[in-house]
């Protein structure tokens, strides 16, 4: 049996009675749930069966092997309910339900599973009961566990990532789990639907919307601002789920991460179903409680042991004097097999409970095994994750270093690369430096952090009368350490106005930006991928390469790196 749901809550405002008519209305397809009768019934519902019926307590069968099973107790409600699936027959849904009441609150449990024949491969899928979800909206906030109550999908922006992160993720009272949904560095897209992966786990977890690529790298710097590794940290597409109890002391493989790669391996049209599954699965292989779906018989063996115990205590009135000795006798006898019928029941609740025990316990080894293995196996595929993205970027960092090889070539550096490299150091330090001068400068300080694409090259080689070499060092130097340590530990783009001041512009103008000429003029091809810039340093404003400096640039969130693609006068504006 695939478990794929389970929810526990507290509804603390509405009645026993309100719970149980919504499931005998949503088993049977009545009343709020009348649209699906004629599903309901296709699905082999008996069709004469009531909700009172129901309520009330009993065991029906129906076509196509669907049964419905109710118990009702003193404060309690019991419901089993199994189905074929509405399209593939082979598989057989069973839902348990669990209903208990108190002085302050109903308590709530519902699971859903799935099971076909032996040998079939039932592959993961996210189902969120529809009376539980509906029943979570009626009761209103006040609701246990409290993250439960809003079922709809939280957006977060940057600057509400630190609350959040204090305040709900790591609260310790937290009890629901939390899947972080972001979106891809480039086209700053999600992969998979954010709002509907919330109507999938509705009940189930809540999901976040990490809405921008610079709030993905706040909330990884967050969680390490407070004693987390950065293999907690969640970005470029991917998804996490974290449980409850998080800190920091836990392995990151704890809380599953699906990586940009992993999900795109996913085809669209599957992808939702997939992850939802996959997320689902993960969840209620940790909540379930053991033997959940024997809830039914469970009541029933409890109900006979209890009655077999009434009986047994039931006093005995003794026989009249005027009876014979010989009924006298019968009746001893009688009374000696009781007590010997009650010694064996007696041992055989004993062995019942033993066995139990054991069986349990065993149980609880298997899932502990069963864990293990999960998180060895998310080990592996971490690790393999990974090797296939050092792999990457040792091919980009290959790309990168063959890319400025060709431009040295190109522009006659060769051997001459190491006297040059002195030189341009030389004036940094002593003299007013080129534009050319700085970059070999730069590039040579911080060749982990900076690429200079071979149009910033030329172009800077076409502004060496620029006069203001100095400045254009201090402004290139800062883009190398502040700008770009401010990226690394997850800080926005609003760094920019506070190192550079004036000299920086996050875009440009309206006429440019509207010009397809001066767009394709600020594009740039890195990696075989063409990359628009459009933030830029500015020096001057005179059409003069001696006065006017403009560096247009890109941060690579992936690759670590600042990308420049011109570095010298005004780049064409129609």
């Amino acid at each position: 049996m695939q478990p794929i749901f389970f929810g526990r809550v507290g509804l603390p405002h509405l009645t026993f009675e309100q719970i149980v008519d919504a499931y005998a209305s949503w088993t049977l397809g009545v009343d709020t749930y009348r649209r699906n009768r004629d599903r309901r019934l296709d699905l082999g519902i008996p069709p004469r069966l009531s909700p009172a019926d129901l309520i009330k307590g009993g065991s029906y069968r129906g076509d196509h092997d669907c049964a419905v099973v109710s118990r009702r107790g003193e404060g309690t409600f019991l419901l089993r309910f199994v189905h074929r699936d509405a399209e593939d027959g082979g598989i057989l849904w069973h839902s348990g339900v669990k209903l208990s009441t108190s002085a302050e609150t109903c308590s709530l449990e519902h699971a859903v599973a799935r099971s076909a024949p032996r040998g079939a491969t039932l592959h993961p899928v996210a189902a969120s009961p529809s009376v539980f979800v509906r029943l979570l909206e009626r009761n209103g906030p006040d609701i246990e566990p409290r993250d439960l109550w809003n079922t709809g999908l939280l957006r977060l922006p940057e600057e509400d990532v630190e609350d959040f992160v204090s305040h709900i993720l790591l609260d310790e009272q937290r009890k629901v789990p939390y899947l972080v949904v972001t979106p891809t560095n480039d086209a700053g897209s999600f992969l998979v639907g954010p709002e509907q992966l919330a109507k999938r786990l509705a009940g189930l977890a809540r999901v976040v919307e990490i809405s921008t690529k610079g709030g993905a790298f706040r909330f990884t710097a967050e969680l390490k601002g407070r004693g987390f590794s950065n293999e907690f940290g969640v970005s470029n597409g991917s998804v996490r789920l974290f449980h409850a109890d998080l800190h920091p002391g836990q392995s990151h493989l704890q809380h599953y991460l699906w990586l940009r790669r992993r999900i795109e391996s996913i085809g669209e049209t599957d992808r939702l179903k997939t992850l939802s599954g996959e997320v689902a699965s993960r969840i209620v292989g940790r909540t379930l409680p053991l033997a959940f779906f024997d809830l039914i018989e469970e009541h029933d063996r409890r109900e006979r042991q209890r009655a077999a115990e009434l009986v047994l205590k039931a006093t005995v009135s003794p026989p009249p004097e005027e009876e014979g000795e010989a009924l006298k006798q019968a009746i001893q006898e009688r009374d000696q097999r009781i007590v010997d019928l009650v010694r064996t029941v007696e041992d055989v609740q004993l062995d019942l409970g033993a066995l139990r025990e054991r069986y349990e316990e065993e149980a609880r080894n298997r899932r502990d095994a069963e864990d293990r293995a999960i998180e060895h196996e998310l080990q592996l595929d971490e690790q393999k994750d990974q090797l296939e993205h050092t792999i990457e970027q040792k091919e980009s960092r290959i790309r990168e270093l063959t890319h400025r090889l060709e431009e040295m070539k190109a522009g006659k550096v060769g051997t001459e690369l190491a006297n040059e490299a002195r030189g341009a150091f030389e004036a940094c330090i002593d003299g007013e430096p080129t534009l050319e001068q700085v970059l070999l400068a730069l590039v040579g300080l911080y060749p982990d952090r900076l690429v200079v694409l071979p149009e910033a090259w030329k172009a800077a080689r076409q502004s060496a009368k620029f006069r203001k070499g100095r400045e254009a060092l201090r402004l290139l130097r800062s883009l190398a350490t502040e700008y770009w340590e401010a990226l690394q530990a997850g800080k926005g783009d609003a760094q920019a106005r506070r190192i550079f001041g004036n000299n920086y512009a996050a875009k440009e103008s309206q006429t440019v930006e509207n010009n397809k000429r001066a767009k394709e003029a600020r594009t740039f091809s890195y990696n075989g991928q063409a990359i628009t810039m459009l933030k830029h340093l500015k020096i001057g404003t005179k059409d003069s390469l001696s006065e006017t400096l403009r560096v247009h640039f890109e941060w690579i969130a992936k690759d670590g790196l600042i990308v420049i693609g011109h570095c010298g006068g005004h780049l064409p504006f129609k």
